[in-house]
C-alpha cells in the first residue's frame, strides 16, 4: 500500500512549520549544542529514540529531502514499500543539519493483508546551518524631536504648557492649555507662530544647514488618538532647514562630522495616559491635550553614527546646542527632546559576503542612558537574528521595554504615501529674506564647541573640566562671569564643583541658586587672602547661606568662617599639641613627612578658626 495520504499530511504540517517556525523552536543556536534529552520533552507521544532508523534507501532519500540535502519537492513523489522492516541505515541526532524527525512504525490492516510502514509524527526541532559573523559595520541615523520653548503653541495663541515647562515647575492641570484650534472644532483657522520659525532657523544656522528661502506647510494624514483634528501640520517636501553638518567630539580629541539631512517644523500631539493622576490604576486610557500643538522641530541625520556611544554623544551635544541657543529647555525627563535611532548593520560572513539588515526605528527614547542601551541591544538583535535564521528583517518600528531591557516589534514601517501628504490650504508659505536671516545670525552667540575650544586652549582647562562646565548654559555663563570678575579659571572650576554639590543637595538647578559671578570672585579673593579655608566644606557653607544681595566676607564672618591670623593664638595651639602628641612628633622628626599633615590637623582642632597656612609655617619653625 502506498502512503501518499501520510505524505500529504506531513507536507501540510511541514509547510505550516516553515511559515511559523517559532511554534516548535527550542532556544537558540545549532542542534549540536543540545542533547536529545534536553529536547525530548517537545516530542509527541509515542517517544522517539535518540537514533533514527530507516528501513530502505527510499526512506533515506525522503529524510535527505526534508533536511535540505535534496530539493523540497522530492517529498511529493517519494513512497516506501509497505512490507519492509529490515533496518538498512541509521543517522544520529548530532548529524542533522536542520530537522530532527520523529518516526513511528505503523501497522496497517487492509483486506489484502497486514502492512508495516514508517509514518512521520512530528518535527521536533528546527535549526539552521551555523552562520558566522566575521565583522560588522553599524549605521545609525537619528530622528530627534525638539519641543521649542515659545510662549504660545505652533498655530494658536494657547499657552505652550509643555515646551516652556521649567524643571521642578508644577505642570498645569490636564487639558487646561487648549482652545478651539487644538480641539479641531469646525471653522477654526491656524496662525503661524513666527518665534517658532525663528527658533528653528537658529538651530539650522548653528548646524550649518541650508536655510530655505521659501517653505510651506503640509497636512500629514495619520490617526492620532491625542490629536483631535486627525492630521498633523508638518513639512514634507520643502523643509525649513536643508542639508548641514554637526560636529561631535571623539575619544581621541578630534571632531567627527555628522551630516544633517533636514530639519522641519511641525506640531506635537497630545499624551495618552494609562494611569490616573497620582499614579492610580485605571482600566482604560485618558488623554491630556496640553502638549498638542506644541512647536516641534524634527531633525533628521544621515546614517553617520557607528556605535551606541557615538549616538549618545550626538544626543548630549545637541541638547547643549538647543539650550545654549535658548530655543528649548532641553529637559529629557520632561519630554522636551525625544530620540529615535534608525539602525541597520552590514554583516560580513566567512566567505566575505556582505549582508545588510533592514532598518529598524526605535521610537520615543528620552534619556541618554536608554538611547545608548537600546541602540546596543538592537544592533546585537539584528546580528543574532541573521545568524540563527538568515533573515535580514523588514523595515519596521520597535519600542523599548525598560523592564526587560530589550526592544520589541511594534509595527512595520509606514511609507510617505501612507500619510497622504498635501499642502495645507489654511496656511500661507513662509519666505525668509536676507534681512531676517542676518538678524537671526546675530543672535546666535558663542556655541558650545567654540566655548570648549576657548576653555581648553585659552584658559588651560582640561577637557574633562571643560565638559563639566559646559554641562548646561547656566553653569557656563556663571563660570565666564566669575573669570571676567578676576577669578583664576582653575579656581573658578573648583568653586563651581562645590556649588554644583550645593545645588544637588537642595534639589535645584545651579542657576536657580541665583549666585553671581561677582560673589564667586569675592569668595575666591577671601581664599587667596587666607581669610577663609580653601576647603570644599567651607565654600559649600558660604554658597548654601548666600542670597542675592549677600557680601561674601560679611557672610563668612556671620558663619564664623574667617580664619585667625593671630600668631600668638596659633603658637599657643601648637604648644598644646606638642605637649600631648609625642608619637606623631617623633614620626615627623624621624623623617616621616606625611606626619606633618596630621600635626597641622591636630593644631587646627586645638584652636578653631586658625589659618592653616600660617599654622603649617609656624609648626615647621618650631620643629626645626
Amino acid at each position: 500500500m502506498r502512503w501518499h495520504f501520510a505524505v500529504v499530511l506531513f507536507a501540510s504540517f511541514f509547510l505550516d512549520l516553515v511559515a511559523n517556525p517559532q511554534q516548535l523552536a527550542l532556544g537558540h543556536g545549532p542542534l549540536e549544542t543540545r542533547s536529545f534529552e534536553a529536547v525530548q520533552q517537545f516530542l509527541p507521544v509515542p517517544r522517539c529514540p535518540s537514533t533514527v532508523l530507516f528501513d530502505d534507501d527510499q526512506s533515506h532519500r525522503f529524510f535527505d529531502a526534508l533536511v535540505g540535502r535534496e530539493p523540497f519537492p522530492t517529498i511529493q513523489t517519494l513512497t516506501t514499500p509497505p512490507n519492509r522492516s529490515t533496518v538498512v541505515a541509521r543517522a544520529r541526532v548530532d548529524d542533522f543539519e536542520r530537522f530532527f524527525l520523529c518516526l513511528t512504525k505503523w501497522t496497517v490492516h487492509t483486506r489484502s493483508g497486514c502492512y508495516r510502514r514508517w509514518a512521520f509524527d512530528a518535527i521536533l526541532l528546527r535549526t539552521m546551518p551555523t552562520r558566522t559573523c566575521v565583522s560588522y559595520k553599524v549605521l545609525v541615523g537619528l530622528e530627534i524631536h525638539v519641543q521649542l520653548a515659545t510662549r504660545s503653541k505652533m498655530f494658536t495663541s494657547a499657552a505652550n504648557a509643555s515646551g516652556s515647562l521649567k524643571p521642578n515647575a508644577v505642570p498645569p492641570e490636564p487639558n487646561s492649555a487648549v482652545d478651539p484650534v487644538i480641539l479641531g472644532l469646525p471653522g477654526v483657522l491656524p496662525v503661524i507662530n513666527r518665534r517658532a520659525v525663528e527658533f528653528s532657523i537658529m538651530v539650522g544656522l548653528a548646524m550649518d544647514c541650508q536655510i530655505a528661502r521659501f517653505t510651506k506647510w503640509d497636512r500629514k494624514s495619520y490617526y492620532y488618538p491625542d490629536l483631535p483634528k486627525n492630521y498633523q501640520i508638518s513639512q514634507y517636501d520643502l523643509p525649513l532647514c536643508g542639508p548641514g553638518t554637526f560636529n561631535i567630539p571623539s575619544d581621541d580629541g578630534t571632531m567627527t562630522p555628522v551630516r544633517i539631512r533636514r530639519a522641519h517644523l511641525e506640531e506635537d500631539a497630545g499624551k495618552l495616559l494609562h494611569e490616573a493622576p497620582g499614579g492610580y490604576h485605571i482600566d482604560h486610557s485618558i488623554v491630556d491635550l496640553n502638549r498638542a500643538g506644541t512647536p516641534l522641530l524634527e531633525i533628521v541625520t544621515e546614517p553617520d553614527l557607528h556605535s551606541p556611544k557615538q549616538v549618545a554623544t550626538f544626543a548630549r551635544e545637541l541638547q547643549k546646542l538647543v539650550q545654549f541657543l535658548g530655543v528649548s529647555e532641553g529637559q529629557m525627563q520632561l519630554g522636551h527632546m525625544r530620540f529615535e535611532p534608525n539602525i541597520n548593520v552590514h554583516i560580513t560572513d566567512a566567505e566575505g559576503n556582505v549582508h545588510k539588515t533592514a532598518i529598524t526605528e526605535i521610537k520615543n527614547l528620552n534619556s541618554f542612558d536608554v538611547l545608548e542601551k537600546a541602540t546596543a541591544y538592537e544592533i546585537q538583535r539584528q546580528i543574532k537574528t541573521w545568524q540563527e535564521t538568515g533573515s535580514l528583517g523588514r523595515k519596521s518600528t520597535y519600542g523599548w521595554d525598560d523592564a526587560t531591557q530589550s526592544t520589541f516589534h511594534q509595527r512595520d514601517k509606514e511609507e510617505a504615501h501612507d500619510y497622504r501628504y498635501f499642502p495645507d490650504p489654511d496656511l500661507v508659505p513662509v519666505t525668509v529674506d536676507d534681512a531676517w536671516l542676518t538678524s537671526l545670525k546675530s543672535t546666535i552667540g558663542e556655541l558650545p564647541q567654540a566655548r570648549r575650544d576657548r576653555y581648553t586652549q585659552s584658559l588651560g582647562l582640561s577637557d574633562k573640566d571643560a565638559q563639566l562646565i559646559l554641562a548646561d548654559k547656566g553653569t557656563s555663563d556663571l563660570f565666564d562671569s566669575a573669570v571676567q570678575s578676576g577669578v583664576d579659571a582653575k579656581r573658578a572650576t573648583s568653586l563651581l564643583e562645590a556649588l554644583r554639590e550645593v545645588a544637588f543637595e537642595k534639589q535645584s538647578a545651579l542657576v536657580d541658586l541665583n549666585l553671581t559671578g561677582t560673589f564667586i570672585a569675592d569668595v575666591a579673593k577671601l581664599i587667596d587672602a587666607g581669610k577663609i579655608a580653601a576647603s570644599k566644606e567651607t565654600t559649600k557653607k558660604l554658597f548654601s547661606a548666600a542670597s542675592n544681595n549677600a557680601l561674601a566676607e560679611q557672610l563668612a564672618e556671620q558663619l564664623g568662617l574667617i580664619q585667625s591670623t593671630d600668631t600668638g593664638a596659633i603658637d599657643a595651639a601648637i604648644d598644646a599639641m606638642i605637649a600631648t602628641n609625642p608619637k606623631p612628633l617623633a614620626d615627623y622628626r624621624a623623617g616621616k613627612a606625611s606626619a606633618l599633615g596630621a600635626l597641622v590637623g591636630m593644631v587646627m582642632k586645638q584652636g578653631k578658626g586658625l589659618n592653616a597656612k600660617i599654622v603649617q609655617e609656624r609648626l615647621k619653625e618650631k620643629l626645626g
